[in-house]
């Protein structure tokens, strides 16, 4: 995307630690080394492995650069040269380094072209055909991944200094993004209808069983149907294709499209929650992006806001691609049997999505109730008391529950990584010595990814997870472990552990607690007599004090 033999400028600031003595020793460097055709117009000659690029025989340097200090790349040395930024402490003897970099982008890697891009390619929605819808999905993805994405990661506080310059930008590509959304559904829709004439779907239908006329909806549909097969009859003969070529050549094209975009959104999904947001202000965190879906085609789009007749979930797009390719199938076999199932017939194979005691991530729940952890003994009392700073799973947590008090909730011990407990929990005995209680809280500040042994292992003293335990970490088994980091941490006053009468699973050992229905006070329980007006002869008239 950079304009080749064009220089780059990298400006640097340095927030020295807080209460810390300097150290000459952590210092941030910036190391270089040589390496032909890294970038540049050569680039794609070298091959994939950029390896083979590094000439070993020059040694790599590095040099130590004060705050407020600039250095710049001229012409052609970042084709051949290599640089990155190291340090030789961390931020607690190292501090914090804040970097601009300054860059010169080819004249297709700016906003006005992708608007002039999306002008065009929106005013030729009267034209079909396979290459072109293709390059309009093409275009939909990059839109969204590279531009409004980016755009609402880097959090309030950059919407608010940019909005001004960025509002009329910002609110063309939201347009254009609605206009490429609609354009895929009607899209699919065409070549589903496509499939489903071909297959013969409604030739039996001139009339009812009471022989009775087609109403006037199944009429039209019939005429979509017509129409629709027409045109990808007529994509086929432009293109000197037979029909059985249609599912590679047109429905094939479009489905591998969309397969992208649904990764792209299951990735971005991943990375707006990451935990690391939880660690900065909330000024910085990511925005919501003003995508809405499944709205009606023909709404008014008006202000920030792209709007989209689809469901946009990655899960959705991936079922439209499954659709298309199964309608491809039936266009090229002309049975009934291969076409995708209705959408009010098909069963939601979802199950997590749907299911109470599977809950998602971002399951709006996590905000409003109180949760607690199931953790067998003896590391529940290890959380509350402070011995074991470092809970690990082989899950992550909720984003919403980072920061938030948890209740703990010990069960018997058992067999390791399987919960002994159903669904729901009874805790209205648990003041018994056998059986799960409440027995603490703790509040987790981070999660910390564990993707190696040694790095999973070098931490057994804050973990206390041994090679031999049943949570150790398993060679060729093993891809990742999630550290929950205790920031906070307590037990509970005796009496209060059967405060709480039920818990119900909502995410493996996470449960939602119900807590005791307390007696409102002044109100009398079904034992005590009522005296005349309602009071007590014993009570006595407090006067009142002004």
């Amino acid at each position: 995307s950079l304009e080749h033999y064009s220089t780059i400028a990298v400006y640097q600031t340095l927030i020295p630690p807080k209460n810390a003595k300097s150290n000459d020793d952590a210092k941030w460097h910036v190391a270089l080394r040589v390496a032909h055709d890294s970038e540049g117009p050569q680039a794609s000659r070298r091959g994939k492995g950029i390896e083979s690029s590094i000439i070993k025989e020059t040694p790599t340097i590095s040099a130590s650069l004060p705050s407020g200090s600039a250095y710049y790349l001229l012409d052609d040395f970042n084709h051949h040269h290599q640089h990155t930024v190291l340090t030789t402490g961390d931020m607690s003897s190292a501090g914090v380094r804040y970097s601009c970099t300054f860059r010169l982008l080819r004249d297709s890697h700016n906003v006005d072209y992708q608007l002039l891009r999306g002008q065009t390619v929106c005013g030729n929605f009267h034209k079909k055909g396979s290459k072109l819808w293709r390059s309009e999905q093409l275009l939909l993805t990059e839109l969204e991944s590279e531009w409004i994405r980016q755009f609402y990661i880097q959090g309030s506080e950059h919407h608010q200094l940019l909005w001004p310059a960025w509002k009329e930008p910002m609110q063309k590509l939201l347009r254009f993004w609605s206009l490429l959304e609609t354009r895929t559904r009607q899209v699919v829709t065409l070549l589903k209808a496509a499939a489903e004439e071909r297959c013969g779907v409604g030739a039996s239908d001139s009339s009812n069983n009471n022989g009775d006329k087609p109403s006037r909806k199944e009429r039209k549909a019939k005429e979509r149907r017509k129409k629709a097969l027409v045109c990808i009859e007529d994509l086929l003969t432009r293109g000197s294709l037979d029909e059985h070529s249609a599912l590679e050549n047109i429905y094939e094209p479009l489905a591998e499209v969309i397969d992208e975009r649904a990764v792209m959104r299951g990735l971005w999904q991943k990375r707006e929650k990451d935990h690391v947001f939880r660690e900065i202000g909330p000024e910085c965190r990511p925005m919501d992006v003003p995508f809405k879906f499944n709205v009606p085609e023909g709404t008014k789009q008006v202000g920030e806001c792209g709007m989209s007749p689809m469901d946009g979930t990655p899960t959705a797009l991936t079922q439209i691609s499954a659709d298309l390719r199964a309608a491809g199938r039936a266009y090229q076999s002309r049975k009934k049997s291969d076409l995708p199932k209705p959408e009010e017939n098909r069963d939601n194979e979802n199950t997590k999505e749907s299911n109470d005691h599977a809950k998602g991530l971002d399951w709006e729940g996590w905000t409003k109730s109180n949760f607690c952890l199931e953790l067998q003994e003896p590391w529940a009392g290890a959380v509350i008391e402070g011995r074991k700073p470092i809970e690990t799973r082989a899950y992550t947590l909720p984003p919403a529950l980072i920061g938030k008090r948890i209740m703990i909730l010990q069960s018997p011990a058992g067999k390791a990584g399987v919960s002994s407990m159903g669904n729901v929990i009874d805790l209205s005995g648990s003041n018994s010595m056998i059986g799960p209680k409440v027995i603490g809280w703790c509040e987790f500040g981070s999660v910390k990814e564990y993707t190696n042994q040694v790095d999973f292992e070098a931490d057994e003293k804050l973990h206390l997870v041994t090679p031999e335990s049943g949570y150790g970490w398993k060679k060729d088994k093993t891809k990742v472990v999630y550290g929950w980091v205790v920031s906070k941490y307590g037990t509970i006053k005796d009496g209060d552990n059967n405060m709480y009468i039920s818990a119900t699973r909502r995410m493996r050992s996470l449960f939602q607690l119900r807590a005791q229905e307390t007696q409102k006070p002044g109100k009398p329980n079904g034992s005590t007599k009522k005296k005349r007006n309602g009071q007590d002869k014993n009570q006595k008239k407090k006067k009142r004090r002004y």
